[in-house]
């Protein structure tokens, strides 16, 4: 018999810093002639006031090789009490932790965490570029001390994306720790696997933009009553870059013929899908974020705090 000890339903605003790349200048309408440190510092500053203004601690997941651009920028977060995680090397279509050997795998995992931690304390936590993972990642994680990572969306059903993996459709919903040889399976190794919230649509940026704020808030209440009857993390994924974008931002039709564009961004249609600016964006967010805290008993945590709170909250008796 599972006996749930209720501690508040826990909400974990996750943030990925991604590098900017001609693509994705193109797809938010940024002109290709603005330097990339400048943008990234631009979307993490919106970002630490949205946040500031809501009273939130977040988990940043920065790509390695960014964390020279943004090095006042993290120094920034971490004096702000935000928490830096990993989120790969490259984060480009070579760093696909799904596919790559475990040798290579471990290089790269390695190389990320050494620079990373270069620029801030001990990083604890990971996600996978575009949440591509293996049971290989898991291993390298685990082995070298990292606490938890946030990569399956469970019970995320994509019909456009690169990343469309029917696996997420068994994985569990409540955080565990997986089998040796199947990240989407309960085990007994040590590392935390923390859901990043879906059913079917995932509980992301990119689904606001999509469906409106409306749409937002019924989804969060149906995952604040799943929390409050099993304890679940509600974790929200977003990207600051996001609020960058245009009014008028457009994709070009040859991207509809790419294979390197369907191979590794997935149907161009959702981009089209997209109808939000980044000044739209960034308030809606502030409206999500505020009818989120509303709610009784929500505790916004980062992944680390998540982790020692919440660690041992279910007695098997």
């Amino acid at each position: 018999m599972e006996i749930i000890k209720r501690k508040g339903v826990p909400v974990l605003i996750t943030c990925d810093i991604d590098p900017l790349t001609r693509d994705e200048r193109i797809r938010y309408g940024i002109p290709l002639s603005e330097e990339q440190p400048s943008l990234l510092r631009t979307s993490i500053e919106l970002m630490i006031d949205l946040l500031s203004d809501i009273g939130i601690n977040a988990t940043f997941f920065v790509t390695a090789a960014l964390c020279e651009e943004i090095e006042d920028e993290l120094s920034e977060l971490k004096r702000r009490g935000h928490q830096i995680g990993c989120h790969g090397l490259t984060h480009d279509e070579y760093d696909n932790y799904a596919r790559l050997p475990y040798n290579e795998q471990f290089r790269r995992i390695r190389s990320a965490t050494e620079i990373i931690e270069d620029f801030v304390e001990r990083v604890t936590v990971f996600r996978a570029p575009a949440v591509r993972i293996s049971a290989k990642t898991l291993k390298i994680l685990e082995k070298l001390g990292y606490l938890a990572d946030s990569s399956v969306s469970s019970q995320r059903f994509d019909l456009v994306s690169s990343n469309i993996n029917p696996k997420l459709l068994i994985a569990p919903r409540r955080p565990y720790h997986p089998k040796e040889n199947d990240a989407y399976r309960r085990g007994d190794m040590k590392i935390l696997e923390i859901p990043i919230s879906a059913f079917i649509l995932p509980f992301i940026s990119g689904t606001l933009s999509i469906f409106g704020l409306r749409f937002m808030k019924y989804f969060f209440k149906m995952l604040y009553m799943e929390s409050l009857r099993t304890g679940k993390p509600i974790v929200y994924l977003m990207h600051p870059a996001e609020f960058l974008a245009s009014e008028n931002h457009r994709i070009p039709l040859s991207w509809f013929f790419s294979y390197r564009m369907w191979r590794f961004q997935g149907n161009p249609i959702r981009y089209l899908l997209f109808r939000k600016s980044g000044k739209s964006l960034l308030e809606e967010h502030m409206e999500l974020f505020a009818y989120i805290k509303y709610h009784y008993n929500v505790k916004f945590l980062s992944v680390d705090s998540y982790i020692s709170r919440y660690n041992g909250n279910v007695e098997i008796i």
